[in-house]
């Protein structure tokens, strides 16, 4: 389970990083929306541009939070099945976020390749 707790946190660093980025590179953020929404005003750019960086704030914290009680807590059976579903889930939402935005496509897919080792190593584990 040590590999396992140590992605865990790997991915929760991840997530802590994702906001920061995306609001240091707030004007790429505005760039795409704008692109994605031409018929916006400036203040619904701004205000969409918003949205978007509180919610993926508030969104990435929790994940980083839950992975982090997740890797102390890995022994424990509802832990482990908690890990798969989320880490299976926050896949879901990469692809998501891979179709919305090319901010992190670098990123994504070794994202993706740690939850799905995560998802490997906890589910070899518990057949041992």
């Amino acid at each position: 389970m040590k590999p396992a707790r140590f992605l865990l946190l790997v991915i929760a660093l991840a997530h802590l990083v994702i906001p920061v980025v995306m609001f240091a590179r707030s004007s790429t953020l505005r760039a795409e929306v704008a692109a994605q929404h031409p018929d916006f005003t400036p203040s619904e750019l701004d205000a969409s541009v918003r949205v978007a960086l509180t919610s993926a704030s508030v969104f990435h914290l929790l994940l980083a939070v839950l992975c982090v009680v997740l890797a102390w807590k890995l022994q424990r059976r509802w832990a482990s099945r908690l890990t798969v579903v989320s880490q299976a889930l926050s896949i879901v939402f990469s692809v998501v976020s891979w179709s919305t935005s090319g901010m992190f496509h670098a990123v994504i897919p070794v994202v993706i390749a740690l939850q799905l080792a995560v998802i490997a190593l906890v589910l070899r584990s518990r057949r041992t």
